[in-house]
């Protein structure tokens, strides 16, 4: 009887141990997408939207996921379920520097999808409260429709008295009446970048500018509704925030202790079930050396309405995107199309087949063909950097500057004299960012450091 019990409870410790850990249920090595979103519908049907135009769906709990084809080259930005037949997608195209935005829609749960409208603003997120009224986000403005997103009308424009260039990031409503927009945008006077928060109380027909998340947080690439006024943020200091009073006043909560000192760390996605449980991912960058860095992420959940945290971080691939259907089964999603699933909560391990050989970058630049040599000093800098380049003057150059989540913060053209050119960033975020060239038929990449 003795050793029927010990085997009896060994047998459930490793029941418990498997399904704490996360096990890869999708990858795609051959193709470096980048999750942008990942929902469910129901408990069976999800979808998991990356750049490229990739978009997958799995109809029984995320074990299997299939490829949608979809057109052109878009970065699938939110996806929003009406009923078990009617879905609407937004996107913005990668080949324009995101200044053109689409709305799709499937009316067979997203097997087939058809354009429905186009526009040179990108659009980022979309809240449909039925089959013809509607609402999409994006940089500059929010807009509506009664259409089924045929015509579109203008509800709110940024810029305004908060930025001179802002995007709305987050679209979310509590009720048919009862929302929240929450936005980030640079300011030129002086250069900063800030968030803003904004509420309708009339299904998003008019907006109220709320106020700052708080300028000192840094720039918020996670925000969450989780009531009709309790707002959760995540930011830059490894802190996460919370709102009682519909974003007027925040309050610190959980401090993220698991991840060492990264040069960058940004929380990019929040899942709440309620105003007590909920779950978040972030991204991390560890430097190694001046041109070697290491990638990592981080998983966290809260059972008390963010006052503490439960952690799990690893070195490993970025993640961008997370999704509980109840407090034990979850997905992520991140770089190559991986999505992991879970069925004991954030896990406390990766399987034995996770990616690792993916996430060790012998240089930012092996993610893009480099063939034009790019120095960028001095690196890492707090005020400004200069750039220069080892070709003849007198070509067109096309100068981007990214974060690490691939928000695109400036763009610049100009012919290239020859002389080092001066990208200022005094009052920027302290962590990573990305530079793209384009000259002509060459390209390089590199990263600088805002320290």
């Amino acid at each position: 009887m003795r050793h029927l019990i010990t085997l009896l409870i060994f047998s459930i410790g490793i029941t418990s141990l498997a399904e704490a850990q996360w096990r890869v249920v999708h990858l795609n090595e051959g193709v470096h997408g980048r999750a942008l979103n990942i929902s469910f519908y129901d408990d069976h049907l999800g979808f998991a939207l990356f750049n490229n135009s990739i978009l997958l769906r799995t109809t029984d709990i995320g074990e299997n996921w299939e490829r949608i084809s979809l057109p052109g080259n878009m970065e699938l930005t939110d996806i929003h379920f009406v009923n078990e037949e009617l879905f609407f997608l937004s996107a913005r195209d990668s080949y324009s520097d995101y200044n053109t935005g689409f709305l799709m829609r499937s009316v067979d749960s997203g097997l087939n999808w058809e354009l429905v409208h186009s526009q040179e603003l990108p659009i980022n997120n979309i809240w449909f409260f039925d089959e013809e009224n509607g609402l999409i986000a994006g940089y500059n403005h929010i807009a509506s429709t009664d259409n089924q997103g045929s015509t579109w009308s203008t509800v709110l424009n940024i810029p305004g008295g908060e930025f001179t260039y802002g995007s709305i990031r987050q679209l979310k409503f509590a009720d048919e009446n009862t929302g929240y927009a929450f936005g980030a945008g640079i300011s030129d006077n002086p250069p900063s970048l800030s968030n803003a928060i904004y509420s309708t109380a009339d299904g998003g027909n008019s907006w109220d500018f709320v106020g700052p998340i708080n300028t000192a947080f840094g720039v918020t690439e996670a925000f969450e509704l989780a009531g009709s006024e309790v707002l959760f943020a995540g930011v830059m200091n490894k802190r996460i925030y919370r709102s009682d009073d519909g974003g007027v006043s925040w309050q610190e909560h959980a401090y993220v202790e698991s991840l060492g000192n990264p040069v960058s760390f940004e929380v990019v996605d929040m899942h709440f079930l309620s105003e007590e449980v909920g779950f978040m991912v972030g991204y991390t960058m560890h430097l190694l050396t001046n041109d070697d860095n290491y990638i990592g992420f981080f998983i966290g959940s809260t059972s008390d309405g963010g006052e503490t945290l439960d952690e799990f971080s690893e070195n490993g691939l970025g993640l961008q995107a997370i999704h509980f259907l109840n407090d034990s089964v979850g997905f992520v999603a991140g770089e190559y199309e991986l999505i992991m699933k879970t069925e004991g909560g954030i896990g406390t391990e990766l399987p034995s087949d996770y990616p690792h050989h993916l996430s060790t970058i012998s240089s930012v630049t092996d993610l893009e063909p480099n063939t034009l040599d790019i120095s960028l000093y001095p690196n890492p800098t707090s005020r400004k950097i200069e750039l220069d380049l080892d070709v003849e003057p007198g070509q067109e150059l096309k100068i981007q500057v990214f974060d690490v989540s691939g928000r695109l913060l400036k763009h610049t053209v100009k012919t290239w004299d020859g002389l080092s050119h001066s990208i200022d960033i005094n009052g920027w975020n302290q962590g990573l960012y990305f530079l793209r060239l384009q000259m002509g038929n060459m390209e390089g990449t590199d990263f600088f450091i805002k320290k």
